[in-house]
């Protein structure tokens, strides 16, 4: 709660604030959150992962938006948003970058997810399309209006994503999707949607 309060402390005065708890809050907590943001005028939110904390957030009162992970193979979220009116960020959009690594490289990160990377990378280089911009693309196609994607970059240039992805054709992205589908039926898929899980540190 100090945390909160600092935060909004800090940014007050420069334009509409948004306060994302770091983590689930529950029904208990919940009211002294949303009684400081409206104070604040924030929009108020949590950056969550499971689906089971997703559709309990929605359920809180004044729940405004919420991250959460989303890519071309983990659309979970945005199914447990269902009908509430509240908004997203999706973050993850490459996986943490694994979905754009070499394939032995992003399996030292995530072990088991060198065959997934290779599969997405493939199937991008099979529509001729690089592979970043579709992962963008597939999951532009999927938001609803007013939620947001939440991409990493290391430096100006790769802001070129954007554009790219905004012209790649419907059709293409949604053969892409199709291609990668049925990678959601690999044994390691949940262990490798979720950064938590995997090792600290790179093997080797």
């Amino acid at each position: 709660m100090n945390s909160a309060l600092r935060a909004l402390s800090r940014f007050e005065g420069i334009g509409r604030l948004v306060l994302l708890t770091h983590g689930p809050v529950g029904a208990d907590r919940w009211p002294v959150l949303l009684a400081e943001s409206m104070r604040h005028h924030a929009v108020l939110g949590q950056s969550v992962y499971s689906p089971d904390e997703v559709r309990a957030a929605c359920e809180l009162p004044g729940t405004e938006r919420l991250q959460v992970p989303g890519n071309v193979l983990d659309h979970r979220a945005i199914r447990a948003r269902g009908n509430s009116s509240v908004f997203l960020d999706v973050r993850s959009i490459y996986l943490q970058g694994v979905l754009l690594e070499d394939p032995q490289r992003a399996d030292l990160r995530a072990p088991g997810s060198a065959g997934i990377a290779a599969a997405v990378q493939s199937a991008a280089a099979a529509l001729d399309t690089a592979v970043a911009p579709l992962l963008v693309a597939s999951m532009l196609s999927v938001i609803a209006p007013g939620d947001r994607l939440v991409i990493g970059v290391h430096d100006v240039t790769e802001l070129g994503v954007l554009p790219a992805a905004f012209e790649i054709p419907d059709d293409t992205v949604q053969r892409f999707q199709e291609e990668v589908g049925y990678l959601t039926d690999d044994p390691g898929f949940s262990f490798i949607l979720d950064p938590r899980r995997w090792p600290t540190q790179p093997a080797g």
